[in-house]
């Protein structure tokens, strides 16, 4: 990689270390630690998640009530919830630059 761009992405990433996203994900991580239990219901969370994106629309109509029941149960404790929405706050952020990259980048369809 060129000397320039190696060091534009290293500034980059330097910077998004920086970034409040990024602290508070590390903060949360720290606090849910090694509770395996904790971890297995975050593990969970995220199953049902994805479950429910996929289903059709009438796999929703029968199991939104059972997947909603069980993800309040997962999120009774606030680590869950909390860890996942720093989670999806991180994500967004890199969603985001890279979506800005992309956009001022022209390449043929």
């Amino acid at each position: 990689m060129e000397q320039s761009l190696d060091r534009a992405v290293d500034s980059l990433i330097e910077q998004l270390l920086l970034t409040t996203e990024y602290k508070t994900y590390l903060r949360l991580k720290d606090r849910v630690g090694n509770d395996e239990q904790c971890l297995k219901k975050i593990r969970r969370f995220r199953e049902l998640s994805y479950e429910l994106q996929n289903l059709t629309d009438e796999q929703r109509v029968r199991e939104a009530a059972r997947i909603e029941a069980e993800s309040d149960a997962l999120c009774s404790d606030p680590r869950v919830m909390d860890f996942m929405q720093a989670e999806l706050d991180l994500v967004r952020l890199y969603q985001d630059i890279i979506s800005r990259i992309i956009k001022e980048i022209d390449l043929e369809e």
